[in-house]
Formats: C-alpha cells, sequence, structure tokens
C-alpha cells in the first residue's frame, strides 16, 4: 500500500480540496457522515485525515476501511451479517452500518480507502448508484493525491536546480578568485621582474648601440603593455574596490570607464549601503552585464543606471536609448546577448528577486531587476 499520509504535513497538502470531494461525494449518496483514511508511514494501518459529517470516534469504526484498502476492493454492508461473511474482516462495536467503502488508488497502487455511511440501501440499482458515485469521487481523491505528489516532486526538483546553480556561480567566484591570485602573483610579478630588468639594461654599455637600446626601449614597452593588461584582468575578473568600497564605488569607477572607451554619456543614480557580500558580487555581475551589452550590441549614446531602495527591496534599473532588439524574437539561452540576459535572470532568482526586460527595436533596452534585502 502507498503512503499518502505525508503530503499532509507538506506545503502542498491536497486537504483543501479532499474535503470538498469528500462533503460532495457525501452529499451525492445521501450520506449521514463520511471520511477518508489513508496508510500511514506505508504500513497497514489507516489514520483518518478528512471527515464529513459526526464520524465515529470510536478506532473501531475504521475496520471496513483497513480491509477495503487492504484488499483494494470495494465492499457495501448493511447488516452484520453480511459483514460476517466476508472473509478476513473482523467488525468492531464501533462499526455503525449500511456503510459503502471504496479504495483510493494511485498510479502507486492503494491509498486508503473513502467510507460513506448512509441512512438505508435501497434496492439494488440505488447501491450500484452510490458506489459508483463513491467510487468516482476516490478516483477523484486518487489524482488530486497524485497531482500532489508531482508537485513536491517538481519543488524538490526545483529546489535542486537552485542548489545547483547557486553551487555553480560559487564555483565560477571562486575559480575567478583563484586565477586572479595567479596573474597577480604569477604572471604579473614575472613581468614586472622583467621590466626592471629591461630598465636595468639603460645603465649598461649595451644600452648607447642604437640597435640594442631600439630593441631594449620596445622589449620594455611591450612588457609595461602586458603588466597593465594583466592588472585589466586581474579588475575584471573580480575589482578590489567591490570588496574594499563596495557596489556602488565599483560601479562610478567601471562607468566613469566605460565613458571613455565608448562615448556613451551614462548617468548613475545611487545611494546604497554595503550589502551582503553575495548580494553585492550578484548584482555587481548583473550591472557589469548590462553594461557589457550596452558596448558590444546596443550602440548608444546614453543610457542610465540608478540603484534604489524600495521598502525592503533592492532595484537596479538599467536604461540604454540604443537600437534595441525583438524579445518575441529573441532566444535568450541561444546568443552572447541571450546568454548574458539569461545569466542576469539567473542571478537574480537566486537572490530571491526577478529581472525584467523591455526591449523594443529602435527605441532602447531597459532592464529591472528587483530583490529582497538580505541583512
Amino acid at each position: 500500500m502507498a503512503n499518502a499520509q505525508d503530503l499532509y504535513t507538506s506545503g502542498t497538502s491536497p486537504y483543501p480540496w479532499l474535503e470538498r470531494v469528500l462533503g460532495s461525494a457525501a452529499e451525492a449518496v445521501g450520506a449521514r457522515c463520511a471520511a477518508v483514511a489513508f496508510a500511514d508511514n506505508g504500513s497497514h494501518r489507516l489514520s483518518r485525515v478528512a471527515s464529513w459529517g459526526p464520524f465515529p470516534v470510536l478506532k473501531g469504526g475504521m475496520a471496513v476501511a483497513r480491509w477495503v484498502a487492504a484488499q483494494g476492493k470495494p465492499l457495501a454492508l448493511e447488516t452484520r451479517q453480511q459483514a460476517s461473511q466476508v472473509p478476513g474482516l473482523v467488525l468492531h462495536r464501533g462499526e455503525e452500518l449500511p456503510l459503502i467503502c471504496v479504495p483510493i488508488e494511485s498510479r502507486d497502487g492503494v491509498l486508503g480507502a473513502l467510507q460513506a455511511n448512509v441512512p438505508s440501501f435501497g434496492d439494488d440499482e440505488d447501491v450500484s448508484h452510490k458506489l459508483h458515485t463513491l467510487e468516482l469521487a476516490a478516483h477523484l481523491v486518487g489524482c488530486i493525491l497524485e497531482n500532489a505528489r508531482l508537485e513536491e516532486k517538481l519543488q524538490e526538483k526545483e529546489e535542486d536546480v537552485t542548489r545547483l546553480a547557486k553551487g555553480n556561480i560559487h564555483a565560477q567566484e571562486a575559480e575567478r578568485e583563484r586565477v586572479c591570485l595567479e596573474v597577480h602573483d604569477g604572471v604579473a610579478q614575472t613581468l614586472v621582474s622583467a621590466f626592471q630588468h629591461l630598465q636595468a639594461l639603460e645603465d649598461t654599455p649595451l644600452y648607447q648601440m642604437p640597435e640594442a637600446k631600439q630593441l631594449i626601449t620596445r622589449a620594455a614597452a611591450l612588457v609595461r603593455q602586458a603588466i597593465q593588461e594583466a592588472r585589466e584582468i586581474v579588475n575584471s575578473l573580480t575589482p578590489a574596490s567591490l570588496r574594499d568600497l563596495g557596489l556602488v564605488a565599483t560601479l562610478r569607477q567601471e562607468v566613469r570607464q566605460f565613458e571613455i572607451d565608448t562615448g556613451c554619456r551614462v548617468e548613475l543614480e545611487a545611494n546604497w549601503p554595503r550589502l551582503a557580500k553575495d548580494s553585492e558580487v550578484a548584482l555587481y555581475r548583473i550591472a557589469h552585464e548590462a553594461l557589457t551589452n550596452v558596448r558590444r550590441h546596443a550602440n548608444a549614446r546614453r543610457m542610465r543606471i540608478s540603484l534604489s531602495q524600495e521598502e525592503h527591496r533592492l532595484v537596479v534599473q538599467v536604461k540604454d536609448w540604443g537600437r534595441g532588439f525583438d524579445l518575441k524574437q529573441r532566444d535568450l539561452s541561444a546568443t552572447d546577448h541571450g546568454t548574458g540576459l539569461f545569466s542576469m535572470r539567473k542571478r537574480a532568482e537566486l537572490l530571491g528577486g526577478t529581472c525584467g526586460i523591455q526591449s523594443a527595436l529602435g527605441k532602447g533596452t531597459t532592464i529591472r531587476v528587483d530583490v529582497p534585502i538580505v541583512e
């Protein structure tokens, strides 16, 4: 017998719907009372989870339900004499007759039983009608439980995906930090040392030779450029200012450089306190991705970035007056542009927020991120 009892302690509990079905079925067959019972933790012991009307409170009142759930067969009893003729059924004193009891089934097997105590039995057609009505109700209850179980499994899968996504992002950030340290403490330091050796050559007779001087000067310039590029790589992976000064100061620095590189005028409105590390990193990545998309795709001459606080939520809005794009025709998981937008949405969702995107050809793009404040 499959276990359904645990659904009633979960967030996907179908109890309200079950009560409605039970009440409607009981009224349809003219029952004095009715109940639904399920197996407890995979055992053959039943627990009543929903009742309609003055259902008997004695434990013996579920003897027929236990038999029906164990056998997987419906049972209609009018008298105790009939009950004594049913193999394996021990009718306790608390069981009230007449009654009709039908099994509740799903793909996993029998879950329990639905029982209705009626005032009396009519002819065979009346009993058949009542039995059919209760079987339909039991089938509906089984469907409700199956749906609740699928919703619970879906929720578990979504939680698994969220945990994996968070783990992936944390791994990405850890890898960024590792690469930063290797470039800063390895490649960059090696280049600085090489540059110092080239400078030392200026004090040697070799430097007085025109050809050697030209080569040394050229090599020094290339090494100096490589040092600058290494520092830019380190800063782009994980800006030191993000750790030391916070999100707002980091964005101000990035916006100034963005204006120099692109000629696009950027209005930055921000007045935020320091946030939790994960929040600052995620919001920085979102804002950085928005700037990158404008740089690569928008061809905009003007944009605005605003960081505001609305009650207990943080709102980041990035608007550009660039070329825009058609959202209906854009697969946000396919192109470089789409991958960036998908990443922004996922980061916002992992913070418990949302990321909305509005765009139209020739009318620019607006990205709005709304996340709760994490203390």
